[in-house]
Order: C-alpha cells, then structure tokens, then sequence
C-alpha cells in the first residue's frame, strides 16, 4: 500500500507535467501580451488583465496562474482580492 502523502506528491507532480505539456499558442499568446504590458516596479490587479485579454477573472486568474506556476515570469503580492501582480525581469 503506497502512504497517502506519496500518492498525491506524485499526483501533484503528473499535473504540474501534464499543464506544462497542454499550453496551447492562444494561452501561450496571452503570456506574452501580459509579459509586454506590464512595466518593471509597478504592479497590476486582475481587473486590468481583465480588460487587456477581454475575458473573465476566473479565465484571466488561470492565466495568471500559469505564468506564476509555471513560467516563473511574474509575482503575486497580497491575498484574495489585494492580490496584485509585479514582473520579475
């Protein structure tokens, strides 16, 4: 019998795998029309990533989510709606 906090590290780790394999070129443009939007020492909420990509939060937070996750290219500051988003470059 496998210990369960086993089973979901490597569960864990298939995910982070299998969303860094499913990137699509729509997503992958969306990266890149954040990353040139943003400007170094300022920071952004969703509402203006909102607009930028024309979608809904809940859309715009996977987004973001990705470049946090994954890409490595963006920092989030504060909590839950304060929740702002600074570039790392």
């Amino acid at each position: 019998m496998i210990p369960l906090h086993i089973k979901k590290a490597a569960i864990k780790k298939a995910a982070i795998k299998k969303a860094a394999i499913k990137t699509t070129t729509k997503t992958l443009s969306q990266y890149e029309k954040i990353l040139n939007y943003m400007e170094k020492d300022k920071e952004y909420g969703i509402q203006e990533f909102c607009e930028l990509l024309q979608l809904k939060e809940s859309r715009t937070r996977e987004i973001l989510k990705g470049l946090l996750d994954y890409e490595n290219k963006i920092e989030a500051v504060g909590l839950k709606k304060n929740r702002k988003y600074r570039l790392l470059e």
